[in-house]
């Protein structure tokens, strides 16, 4: 009960050390809003667990490299619940293969989706 009555928004939440830390916020009774980018339905199985237990949760696709999603997301938060009190900015990208496949490019979204966004308003 730690978090009763707080919004949380967990980026990448639908697998992974995201859907951990969604099912704990909502384990201590907070919301959680679940953010995804490209697993609509991992997603909705996380929320549909929260929910199916007691709590609230709603799933939200946000691309967190780019702002107007970032920016929908958290209007959508506030729009549904009020507030929003807590931020895990989870999400990841990654590549597969080696180093290699890490261009300029994905670097530059990365530093992006890490850093840039979580800082403006």
């Amino acid at each position: 009960m730690r978090f009763l009555g707080k919004v949380a928004i967990v980026t990448g939440a639908s697998s992974g050390i995201g859907k951990g830390i969604a099912l704990n916020f909502a384990q201590e009774e907070a919301v959680a809003v679940a953010d995804y980018a490209h697993s609509k339905q991992k997603a909705k199985d996380v929320v549909e667990k929260i929910n199916s237990e007691g709590g609230r949760s709603i799933a939200v696709q946000a691309d967190i490299s780019k702002i107007s999603q970032v920016k929908n997301m958290v209007d959508l938060a506030k729009e549904r619940f009020g507030q929003i009190d807590i931020l895990v900015n989870n999400a990841g990208i990654a590549g597969k293969g080696g180093s290699d496949v890490y261009s300029m490019y994905a670097k530059k979204i990365y530093i992006k989706s890490r850093l840039e966004n979580c800082y403006r308003p």
